[in-house]
């Protein structure tokens, strides 16, 4: 049994996640390519526009590039018109770009898993996957690819992307550890009280780069007794990219 915060006070503490203290590319234990960038999002009612809506990231597949974030980034970039996982027609230009180097960056096209049934509410971080084509790529970031196999317990992963407070400099690396599996998510443990809002909609990775969730939630564990971090596990992603 789970439970997760209830809507307003998981949109007040929207995009932290509290993991083990990790290292940058500058320096750290482990290094992985350059993955992650910001969303940067444009309404034609620039009232509603977004410089930093998260993080977000390229995945490598077998039928093509696409470009991914997290789904409840749309309880901050959206227009007053959306209430469903579609832009309305409002959507000027979602796009992606490193954060210490703006001039790199992915221009989205199509939202591939729309739906206008599905409100913008808790429910979206169960499916927590916007999932885009492509309109210009001027990045120099690496695709990610799925992992195919399970993870198992104790398994080091690693969140990879920027907190509001990682101002300037390279994406960081955040250590955690694999703990279960329950439901559409993945728990990981963390050992300390690192505050990384901002984090959300950057791709969690094995030690080999390999895709394993996207940052998202917190859960509770009745078994533990503990709150644990809960990226959304890869099991939607890849119904979604099924269907293309």
């Amino acid at each position: 049994m789970k439970k997760k915060f209830n809507l307003p006070s998981l949109i007040a503490f929207l995009f932290i996640v509290s993991i083990n203290n990790g290292q940058n590319d500058s320096g750290g234990e482990k290094k992985f390519p350059l993955y992650t960038m910001i969303n940067h999002v444009e309404f034609n009612d620039s009232t509603a526009n977004n410089p930093l809506a998260g993080c977000s990231f390229l995945l490598q597949t077998e039928k093509g590039i696409f470009a991914v974030t997290c789904k409840h980034s749309l309880w901050v970039a959206k227009s007053k018109e959306m209430t469903g996982v579609h832009f309305e027609g409002t959507l000027k230009e979602w796009r992606m770009q490193r954060k210490d180097d703006s001039t790199k960056f992915v221009i989205t096209d199509k939202l591939l898993n729309e739906d206008r049934n599905e409100l913008i509410g808790e429910s979206n971080v169960d499916a927590d996957y916007l999932v885009f084509s492509i309109k210009e790529n001027k990045s120099d970031v690496t695709p990610v690819r799925l992992r195919e196999t399970e993870l198992k317990p104790g398994e080091p992963v690693y969140i990879v992307g920027w907190s509001f407070a990682d101002k300037t400099g390279p994406q960081r690396i955040y250590k955690a550890k694999y703990y279960k599996s329950i439901e559409n998510h993945i728990l990981i443990e963390h050992g300390d009280d690192s505050n990384l809002a901002g984090t959300s909609g950057s791709p969690v990775v094995d030690s080999d780069g390999n895709l394993v969730g996207i940052v998202s939630n917190y859960t509770f564990d009745e078994e533990t007794q503990k709150w644990y971090g809960s990226p959304c596990s890869t099991e939607y992603l890849k119904k979604i990219i099924d269907q293309q």
